[in-house]
């Protein structure tokens, strides 16, 4: 019961935090469009921030927090704060040199490029744009690094600022420092804005090493790659980036296959992985993020059980968040892609159209925040192989289906395809994580299921009258009408699902509400 608190607790306060972060992120995105457009400065500068962006994926994040908390936690829990950050300070060294050696390649390779795009504007542009923000990988995968330790401490605050900070930067560099230091074309605020990204990136890292300094941690170059610790993480962090990449392969892949569609396949496709993402980074993540150094510390005393528990109480509290969310999205979702986006360029059509796709990829949002939960189970283990099998499985029936749905269903069939073979994985998943640790309590997943279900469908009803109701009631459409037609059915869909919890005394439900209660109180 105490793990479950836990879960339930820290991921609420991280959370939040990330839905603040993906609020802020939005607003940057908007405000990146408005500042250099999508013409030559905006698509050199979007082009350019792939690079960085793509390594803090991969290293500052994915690989590090699934391969190093394990082994982190492990160490801190068998042999002490000493030895732990003993085992931190060679990863980091090695990381660094990696690191180092990486970013002289790219620079080399840019050189080169430079001479050979030397008439394409565009080109010379984006590899001016590299080599400023190029930097900001080191910045980054260090932080990630710093990250998973305070992670393992049990604080996870901090970490989850660093994303905001992130983004508040860039928003406040926007409307201040860069037009009055860089100028105001277009093209000087691209080289503005690439400095606010090394700029975001030293506050990161400074953020998570002044914190890890109140642990008695001091970073510091170490020697040693030898240590059987740090080999093991390097070990477990291959298998991770690839697993990585074959995200980023599915999403390359889905792309390319939109430019067979025709014209806005992929923008369609684009808009309703952001709507879709929003719950899935602000539950499933920091559920992740959280239960990871706890189940971590049950498998180094080798306390299975515990481990199991923790597990399905994970599993539980993401359905009975996810399942209610696919609902929202079914029922509400044309207008909040008409409150988000629909202006200007943005016409009813796309509205119509990026709807049509968000009803088949929200059928896979329970799928894809439970193989979140899963993968981040494994990682507790330091089986990191497993999920990469599984996972490559997953993208051959994935490619299959596009092919086979993409003509009929137009963009909503790459979105069903992912949808589809989400539920693969997850529950290939899961089946062989029950052969790892012994038989799993199926029955209180199933419970969870249908309690999630029913109040889904309760709550759907009830946003569906609310929303017919108000559309009718405003006669023109403006913003307070959007507003209203948006917020107006979730809130009542909250407190319906609230109030059924209490009915059938869901502790899971129970618990958040609880909790939130408590924040507001102080």
């Amino acid at each position: 019961m105490e793990e479950k608190h836990h879960i339930i607790k820290s991921s609420a306060g991280l959370g939040f935090l990330t839905l603040i972060s993906r609020i802020l992120g939005l607003i940057r995105d908007m405000t990146w469009a408005a500042f250099l457009g999508t013409k030559l400065a905006g698509d050199a500068f979007v082009i350019a921030f792939t690079i960085p962006n793509l390594f803090r994926a991969l290293l500052g994040e994915g690989a590090l927090n699934g391969a190093f908390v394990p082994i982190f936690t492990k160490e801190l829990t068998k042999k002490g704060k000493k030895e732990a950050f003993h085992i931190a300070n060679l990863t980091a060294t090695a990381l660094f040199l990696i690191l180092a050696g990486i970013i002289f390649i790219v620079l080399i390779i840019l050189f080169i490029l430079e001479k050979f795009y030397a008439d394409n504007m565009t080109a010379i542009l984006t590899i001016e744009l590299t080599k400023i923000m190029i930097p900001y990988v080191g910045y980054v995968c260090l932080t990630g690094l710093m990250m998973g330790m305070l992670n393992s401490l049990r604080q996870f605050i901090i970490p989850g600022l660093s994303p905001i900070i992130l983004n508040l930067v860039f928003i406040i560099s926007i409307f201040t420092f860069i037009p009055v230091l860089f100028g105001s074309t277009t093209i000087e605020k691209a080289f503005g804005l690439s400095v606010s990204v090394i700029v975001a990136g030293t506050t990161q890292f400074f953020l998570q090493f002044f914190t890890l300094k109140k642990y008695d941690f001091t970073l510091k170059p170490a020697f040693g790659f030898n240590n059987p610790a740090v080999k093991k993480i390097f070990l477990l962090a291959l298998p991770i980036i690839l697993a990585h990449s074959i995200t980023q392969i599915t999403f390359l892949i889905g792309r390319l296959l939109c430019m067979a569609l025709g014209e806005g396949a992929a923008s369609y496709l684009y808009y309703s992985t952001r709507l879709v993402s929003l719950p899935f980074g602000i539950f499933s993540v920091s559920i992740a993020t959280v239960m990871l150094p706890l189940m971590s510390k049950y498998n180094a005393l080798k306390k299975f059980e515990d481990t199991k528990k923790t597990f399905i109480n994970a599993l539980r509290i993401i359905l009975f968040i996810s399942i209610p969310a696919t609902v929202g999205l079914l029922i509400l979702g044309d207008s909040i892609i008409q409150l988000l986006f629909e202006r200007k360029e943005f016409t009813p059509l796309s509205t119509l159209e990026t709807y049509y796709t968000l009803i088949f990829l929200s059928l896979g949002l329970s799928s894809i925040c439970a193989v979140k939960i899963v993968i981040t189970a494994y990682h507790s283990l330091q089986d990191t192989k497993t999920p990469v099998k599984i996972g490559l499985i997953s993208l051959v029936i994935n490619i299959i289906l596009n092919l086979i749905l993409m003509w009929p269903l137009k963009q909503g069939g790459l979105a069903l395809a992912s949808s589809i073979s989400s539920l693969f994985y997850f529950t290939a998943l899961l089946k062989l994580f029950e052969k790892k640790l012994g038989k799993l309590n199926y029955a209180s997943i199933f419970e969870a299921v249908k309690l999630s279900l029913l109040f889904a469908l309760i709550m759907g009803l009830v946003c569906y009258l609310i929303k017919i109701q108000l559309m009718n009631f405003f006669i023109r459409d403006d913003i307070i009408a959007r507003l209203t037609i948006v917020f107006g059915p979730c809130l009542a869909g909250i407190v319906t699902v609230i109030l059924l919890a209490h009915i059938f005394k869901v502790k899971e439900l129970n618990y958040i509400y609880q909790i939130f209660l408590k924040r507001l109180a102080r």
